[in-house]
């Protein structure tokens, strides 16, 4: 009963889910590990059915960039501009609420045939991450819906 209810609630929309249709949602970049001999470098996130209504802020020293194809695609990248701008684990609190989103059709993973009808997530990408050595040595981080946090929002949060 309780389980049902909760379903007839939500399909008339009262509970608003992660990313409900239409809605505008901030976008942030979480969960992604650092020790301390390394640094965020970059993050790139590729899209699908996602429309950005904004950039919600442009953490110092960095690079924001918003690239869309001519399918529901598109690519948002967040890139230190300097090694000044470089990410340690006490700073990745700059990569919340960066875009101000919305999603048409939210889906956490891939689904469908690559070979045929395929949909990409909404949400998938990859951080590159770099070591403070005096020859940095770069790797990359695969990101996945785990690691994209939306919240219902009308507009970009302030500025601190």
């Amino acid at each position: 009963m309780k389980t049902a209810l909760a379903a007839a609630i939500f399909r008339m929309g009262l509970v608003a889910g992660p990313a409900m249709a239409g809605d505008a949602m901030l976008l942030s970049v979480t969960g992604i590990s650092l020790d301390r001999a390394h640094h965020l470098t970059k993050v790139l996130i590729r899209t699908w059915g996602v429309e950005v209504l904004a950039v919600c802020h442009v953490p110092k020293v960095a690079t924001i960039s918003v690239d869309f194809d001519i399918d529901p695609g598109g690519v948002l990248t967040w890139k230190a501009s300097s090694w000044h701008g470089e990410l340690d684990q006490s700073g990745m609190r700059a990569l919340s609420s960066l875009f101000l989103v919305r999603v048409s059709d939210y889906q956490k993973e891939p689904r469908g045939n690559p070979r045929g009808e395929f949909h990409p997530a909404s949400f998938a990408g990859v951080a590159t991450v770099a070591t403070l050595q005096e020859t940095p040595q770069e790797h990359a981080i695969p990101l996945n819906w785990t690691n994209f946090a939306l919240s219902p929002a009308t507009r970009c949060p302030d500025p601190p």
